[in-house]
């Protein structure tokens, strides 16, 4: 069972569009690979740009 963190901020989802502009004012993109269900929601949490 999952336990959603009420103190997280709300995110916008990542576009391509959104990527071109982090890429461009010199920002990191953070990318992880999540080889399984539970990893992914850890990332998705921790706030992670890009789960693979």
């Amino acid at each position: 069972m999952y336990v959603q963190n009420a103190n997280a901020p709300e995110r916008k989802p990542v576009t391509v569009p959104g990527l071109l502009a982090m890429k461009t004012q010199g920002q990191r993109i953070v990318m992880l690979t999540a080889y399984d269900a539970s990893f992914a929601w850890q990332l998705e949490t921790a706030g992670i740009d890009i789960a693979l």
